[in-house]
């Protein structure tokens, strides 16, 4: 390894800062942080790959495809995403540890498990945050910072089903204590 980061470099009042400082730069330019999109264009050219009939057949996907530029902004901030998380894990050295006991008291020691359960998961907040027309990253982060109702509500409401879907399956007889 090149160099080690401290572990201070990794402090939730810095990264907040830097977010909040790239807020501010793509509000002066009119632009919002959001990843759905993205997340979209990947689906879109992934079922096109998969059957370009059908694909062609839905007018979103067809949108999605042929008016809108190959790569934008949304789709760099996705694998942006991906290649910082890996650096800030490489550059601080953090390896997988032991996990948390709730969480191998649930899913036990099988890492397939733990995998399916964190994709179900995401799956499913993925799938409600479209269904409501928005995206996770920008209601939280762009939808926030203008103080939009949409947002604040959006938020809240994320919040309560998390909480009541973490208190479902972390306590008895879903995967807590007796």
């Amino acid at each position: 390894m090149p160099f080690k980061l401290k572990k201070e470099f990794s402090s939730p009042y810095l990264i907040g800062g830097l977010i909040g400082l790239l807020l501010l730069i793509l509000l002066h330019f009119g632009a919002t942080l959001g990843t759905c999109s993205g997340v979209n264009k990947v689906a879109a050219f992934v079922s096109y790959l998969i059957s370009s009939e059908w694909t062609l057949k839905s007018p979103f996907f067809v949108d999605l495809i042929i008016s809108n530029p190959i790569f934008n902004g949304s789709l760099g901030i996705l694998f942006g995403i991906f290649l910082g998380v890996g650096a800030i894990s490489y550059f601080l050295g953090s390896k997988p540890k032991d996990f948390h006991s709730i969480w191998t008291r649930r899913f036990g020691k099988s890492k397939f498990k733990r995998h399916l359960g964190a994709f179900i998961g995401g799956f499913i907040l993925m799938f409600g945050v479209r269904l409501g027309g928005g995206c996770l990253t920008g209601h939280a982060f762009s939808g926030l910072g203008q103080l939009s109702l949409v947002s604040i509500v959006f938020i809240l409401f994320m919040a309560l089903s998390s909480l009541s879907f973490a208190f479902l399956i972390y306590t008895y007889p879903f995967g807590g204590k007796k």
